[in-house]
């Protein structure tokens, strides 16, 4: 405590200077370097780093649709990576395949190709697409559609959830080519409602099951994809289930890993 009369002014600190944002390091190469320079580093026990190398790819493949190349080439895609070509291939024969890809690797094209080649071929062929978030299914109905309309196809693509308007779900039920929800969704919204509409007869219907889920929804999904599995293997299917989407003639599973893999499953 000072006295009454003293001067109690201090002399002022020096502000100190922070680094310009811009000036920081960044990426995980710098980032990977301050951690090997401090005690952060101890607590790694296995490093592993991968060297660069060039993307393998091939041409499109000759019998995918003119349409089709065309609205791949609007995007800038003139070729496909090899994993790419091989599901678009298994897939168009009738083959039912695991994606194993990196992130940001073109997993989409995987499935999205040989569906929309086969909606050039026969509109009346459906596809289920389930995802494990709402947000994911909402990013790939936009990216799909856009492709459809550049592509000339006429078929819907909509996403069912339960953010989706009534209305909108009985369209979806009655008209759309490709639907976009989610395991719970599917489960508890779609199989006990009354499913989709049997006006849309057809001898090709997907079912594709993007990224990995784990813990007690991995167990759901796991739980209701039998489900689904089983009453589409079943001769004498109830009729509250999508009749539409019976038989499913191809099952395309998609999951992020480290090294690039398509394969029969």
């Amino acid at each position: 405590m000072s006295a009454v009369g003293e001067d109690t002014s201090r002399e002022p600190r020096p502000f100190r200077r922070v680094d310009e944002p811009w000036a920081r390091p960044r990426g995980a190469a710098e980032v990977l370097e301050r951690w090997r320079s401090g005690s952060t580093w101890r607590n790694v026990t296995w490093s592993h780093a991968v060297a660069p190398h060039e993307a393998s790819v091939v041409p499109m493949p000759e019998s995918l649709a003119p349409a089709l190349v065309r609205a791949m080439r609007q995007r800038g895609i003139r070729e496909l990576y090899d994993h790419q070509a091989r599901a678009f291939e298994l897939a168009s024969e009738g083959k039912h395949l695991v994606v194993a890809t990196p992130t940001a690797s073109g997993k989409s094209l995987c499935y999205n190709l040989p569906i929309l080649q086969a909606l050039v071929s026969d509109p009346s062929a459906t596809a289920l697409y389930l995802f494990p978030t709402k947000a994911l299914s909402r990013d790939q109905e936009e990216a799909l559609r856009a492709l459809m309309r550049d592509a000339d196809l006429s078929v819907g693509a909509i996403t069912y959830d339960g953010d989706t308007p009534n209305d909108a779900r009985r369209a979806a039920r009655q008209r759309a080519g490709v639907l976009l929800s989610n395991p719970d969704m599917l489960h508890a919204g779609i199989m006990p409602r009354n499913g989709f509409s049997s006006n849309r007869s057809t001898s090709s219907s997907w079912l594709v099951s993007g990224n990995t889920v784990i813990g007690t929804c991995m167990i759901s999904t796991s739980f209701t994809a039998r489900l689904l599995l089983s009453m589409s293997r079943s001769d004498t299917t109830p009729t509250s289930f999508p009749a539409s989407f019976l038989p499913i003639t191809v099952r395309i599973y998609t999951i992020g890993k480290s090294a690039p893999k398509c394969s029969d499953a």
